[in-house]
Protein backbone atom coordinates (compact mmCIF):
# COMPACT_ATOMS: atom_id res chain seq x y z
CA UNK A 1 0.00 0.00 0.00
CA UNK A 2 1.93 3.57 -1.10
CA UNK A 3 0.11 4.81 1.74
CA UNK A 4 2.01 2.66 4.47
CA UNK A 5 5.03 3.15 2.32
CA UNK A 6 5.07 7.12 2.01
CA UNK A 7 3.28 7.04 5.95
CA UNK A 8 4.70 10.66 8.10
CA UNK A 9 6.37 12.06 4.90
CA UNK A 10 3.26 13.49 3.20
CA UNK A 11 2.73 16.96 2.59
CA UNK A 12 -1.09 17.85 1.79
CA UNK A 13 -2.61 21.38 1.08
CA UNK A 14 -6.31 20.94 0.55
CA UNK A 15 -8.72 23.82 -0.90
CA UNK A 16 -12.05 24.71 -0.82
CA UNK A 17 -14.33 22.47 -2.57
CA UNK A 18 -16.19 25.10 -4.38
CA UNK A 19 -12.92 26.77 -5.42
CA UNK A 20 -11.03 23.66 -6.08
CA UNK A 21 -14.16 22.85 -8.78
CA UNK A 22 -14.25 26.02 -10.41
CA UNK A 23 -10.39 25.49 -10.97
CA UNK A 24 -10.73 22.10 -12.27
CA UNK A 25 -13.55 23.15 -14.87
CA UNK A 26 -11.35 25.72 -15.56
CA UNK A 27 -8.16 23.33 -16.69
CA UNK A 28 -10.69 20.43 -17.79
CA UNK A 29 -13.79 22.06 -19.10
CA UNK A 30 -12.29 23.07 -22.17
CA UNK A 31 -11.30 19.09 -23.38
CA UNK A 32 -15.03 18.01 -22.16
CA UNK A 33 -16.68 20.52 -24.46
CA UNK A 34 -14.03 19.41 -27.31
CA UNK A 35 -15.27 16.16 -26.71
CA UNK A 36 -18.90 16.85 -26.39
CA UNK A 37 -18.72 18.58 -29.53
CA UNK A 38 -17.86 15.94 -31.36
CA UNK A 39 -18.92 12.64 -29.32
CA UNK A 40 -22.05 10.52 -30.49
CA UNK A 41 -20.59 8.18 -26.86
CA UNK A 42 -24.13 7.41 -24.68
CA UNK A 43 -21.65 7.55 -22.02
CA UNK A 44 -22.29 11.32 -19.62
CA UNK A 45 -20.61 13.95 -20.70
CA UNK A 46 -20.21 16.94 -18.65
CA UNK A 47 -21.08 20.11 -21.02
CA UNK A 48 -21.34 22.49 -17.98
CA UNK A 49 -19.55 23.04 -14.17
CA UNK A 50 -22.95 21.60 -12.66
CA UNK A 51 -22.95 17.91 -14.64
CA UNK A 52 -18.65 18.37 -14.26
CA UNK A 53 -19.42 18.60 -10.57
CA UNK A 54 -21.79 15.69 -10.67
CA UNK A 55 -18.99 13.84 -12.00
CA UNK A 56 -16.06 14.80 -9.92
CA UNK A 57 -18.10 14.97 -6.53
CA UNK A 58 -15.74 13.65 -3.25
CA UNK A 59 -12.79 12.79 -5.65
CA UNK A 60 -10.31 14.26 -3.04
CA UNK A 61 -11.80 12.56 -0.01
CA UNK A 62 -11.68 9.50 -3.01
CA UNK A 63 -8.05 10.09 -3.43
CA UNK A 64 -7.07 10.65 0.34
CA UNK A 65 -8.71 7.12 1.13
CA UNK A 66 -6.59 5.46 -1.82
CA UNK A 67 -10.13 4.78 -3.39
CA UNK A 68 -9.32 6.40 -6.95
CA UNK A 69 -6.45 7.74 -9.04
CA UNK A 70 -6.27 11.39 -9.10
CA UNK A 71 -7.10 11.40 -13.05
CA UNK A 72 -10.27 9.06 -12.70
CA UNK A 73 -12.82 11.30 -13.05
CA UNK A 74 -11.19 14.31 -14.45
CA UNK A 75 -9.63 13.15 -17.80
CA UNK A 76 -12.47 11.85 -20.07
CA UNK A 77 -10.18 9.28 -21.57
CA UNK A 78 -10.78 6.98 -18.11
CA UNK A 79 -14.56 6.02 -17.05
CA UNK A 80 -15.58 7.47 -13.93
CA UNK A 81 -18.39 5.35 -11.96
CA UNK A 82 -19.75 6.50 -9.17
CA UNK A 83 -18.14 5.42 -5.46
CA UNK A 84 -19.42 6.62 -2.57
CA UNK A 85 -16.06 8.30 -0.73
CA UNK A 86 -14.45 6.45 2.55
CA UNK A 87 -14.66 9.72 4.88
CA UNK A 88 -13.36 7.89 8.06
CA UNK A 89 -10.47 6.37 6.27
CA UNK A 90 -9.34 10.30 4.53
CA UNK A 91 -9.90 11.51 7.68
CA UNK A 92 -7.80 8.58 9.74
CA UNK A 93 -5.34 9.09 7.25
CA UNK A 94 -4.66 13.13 7.04
CA UNK A 95 -3.44 11.94 10.94
CA UNK A 96 -0.53 10.09 9.21
CA UNK A 97 0.76 13.20 6.94
CA UNK A 98 3.80 14.98 8.17
CA UNK A 99 1.96 18.34 7.32
CA UNK A 100 -1.88 19.57 6.30
CA UNK A 101 -2.52 22.71 5.12
CA UNK A 102 -4.91 25.30 3.73
CA UNK A 103 -5.04 27.41 0.41
CA UNK A 104 -7.47 29.78 2.01
CA UNK A 105 -5.02 30.70 4.75
CA UNK A 106 -1.73 29.86 3.08
CA UNK A 107 0.48 32.19 5.24
CA UNK A 108 -0.68 30.84 8.20
CA UNK A 109 0.08 27.19 6.70
CA UNK A 110 3.56 27.88 5.84
CA UNK A 111 4.27 29.55 8.90
CA UNK A 112 3.15 26.62 10.75
CA UNK A 113 5.08 24.71 7.69
CA UNK A 114 8.36 26.28 8.81
CA UNK A 115 7.96 26.18 12.55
Amino acid sequence: DVFRKWRGSIFGVFREPWSHLRSMWAYFGPSWLRVANRSNSTNVIPRDLLSFSARVAGSTVLQVSGQRHGMDCLSHAYDCTHMMPDTRKALDRLGGFAFVGLTTRWRYSMCLFHA
